[in-house]
């Protein structure tokens, strides 16, 4: 009985570490689908590609004045971000990435001009077009 009781705490204190260490893991708790849209509230623009953040089910997104709406591709980085206002594009950028998965180029759009970044595969900025 006396080691049943310290099997018992033991794979408790086992599981509960487990699952923790799950809940840290960042793409663990997401998955998205290759070219579904996704809604959220933030994008983080100081990262390259842009990272979104407070993600919106889609029934919400009309409740909403602004918001990001991403796809992302297989690898699970952002493909396509478009930030519309009042169902408005006011810009919106599209991502290329080296096999490592470092941003190739970013072709970003606003009020009609389109400016293309390219990036080596180290991240270093290479050439606007």
């Amino acid at each position: 009985m006396k080691y049943l009781i310290i099997f018992s705490i033991f794979l408790f204190l086992f599981l509960s570490a487990f699952s923790c260490t799950l809940k840290k893991t960042p793409n663990s708790a997401r998955f998205y689908t290759v070219g579904e849209k996704y809604y959220f509230g933030g994008v983080d623009l100081k990262q390259g590609p842009n990272t979104p953040y407070d993600r919106i089910p889609r029934e919400e997104v009309s409740n909403h004045k602004t918001y990001f709406e991403v796809v992302f591709n297989r690898k699970q980085l952002v493909r396509s971000l478009r930030f519309i206002v009042k169902d408005n594009v006011i810009w919106s950028a599209e991502y290329t990435y080296h096999d490592n998965g470092i941003v190739k180029s970013r072709v970003w759009t606003e009020d009609g001009d389109k400016r293309t970044r390219y990036y080596s595969e180290n991240g270093k900025f290479l050439r606007d077009n």
